[in-house]
């Protein structure tokens, strides 16, 4: 893939969110207007509409131009700008979504406090609905562990995308990358994924976007970006698993307490290995109450 980066202004916030964005783009915009002053915003602009480009290159704070997609992308930053390792959280993202509420700043916030690898808000069904796992519960839980966290707006912690970062090679156009991300995270064994019903976004339908068709089909299309995983999963072992929820966990509005009696322990989901954490999370919030 091509990379060039034009543009990086000295690190100002402790989170990141990074944009793949196209001519018809419409959340990379809203982001460095309305999310800046809680995320620095990193662009990686694809498209051919150069009045577009630089609009979005002066907004941005990182800000590089060529062709390829989310992850591969972000892996070529990475390389050119090893700077981009130094934030605590990046929120990878599509160019369409359309966040819900502005509180969605506080998605880092959970990531954190839970020890998480990797977190998404919960998608509207408003939207695409891609897989069931990812549509908002209704119900004031705060977060739901989860062994599925679809690739279309996760948030990582640093840590652990570099390390997955540094694992993937790059060879996928799309398709599979969450799959290798999960596998990576043995988020099917351990407590390092969760959903937050707390925040959502709409993933807009395909018709409903400006233009036709979907940008990633014009770079590859869907089956050979799924021969591509295919081919991959095999070679390196990975799985696919049925989607779970392990088990919800309830805090109060200024997300400090736990409620005891909201609190659902599902233990018959939660994975063998990840049980002993699950003992202490139970045992601290029936003490102590706090997180």
């Amino acid at each position: 893939m091509k990379l060039e980066l034009r543009k990086t202004n000295k690190k100002i916030c402790k989170d990141l969110i990074y944009i793949s964005a196209g001519d018809r783009e419409t959340f990379a915009t809203y982001a460095a207007d309305n999310l800046s002053a809680r995320f620095d915003i990193a662009i990686f602009f694809y498209g051919k509409d150069q009045r577009r480009a630089a609009s979005l290159e002066k907004q941005a704070s990182i800000f590089a131009v060529g062709s390829g997609t989310k992850f591969n992308s972000y892996k070529k930053m990475l390389e050119k700008y090893p700077a981009l390792a130094e934030y605590e959280s990046v929120w990878i993202c599509d160019d369409d979504i359309i966040p819900s509420s502005s509180e969605i700043v506080n998605l880092p916030t959970l990531l954190k406090k839970f020890n998480l690898k990797v977190i998404s808000p919960a998608h509207s069904s408003q939207g695409k609905i891609s897989h069931k796992i990812m549509l908002t519960c209704k119900g004031d839980q705060t977060i739901r562990y989860v062994n599925f966290v679809e690739m279309t707006c996760p948030m990582f912690s640093s840590n652990a995308l570099n390390q997955f970062i540094h694992a993937y090679d790059g060879s996928l156009a799309g398709w599979g990358v969450d799959w290798w991300y999960l596998n990576f995270f043995k988020a099917d064994d351990e407590l390092v994924a969760a959903v937050t019903d707390q925040y959502e976004v709409i993933n807009p339908y395909d018709n409903k976007k400006q233009g036709s068709g979907r940008e990633i089909d014009k770079f590859m299309n869907t089956e050979q970006r799924q021969l591509q995983w295919f081919r991959v999963m095999k070679q390196n072992g990975f799985k696919e698993w049925r989607h779970n929820n392990f088990y919800w966990i309830f805090m109060d509005s200024s997300h400090k307490k736990v409620s005891p009696e909201k609190y659902t322990f599902m233990k018959h989901l939660i994975p063998r290995p990840a049980r002993p954490l699950v003992k202490s999370i139970y045992r601290m919030f029936f003490t102590s109450n706090n997180i």
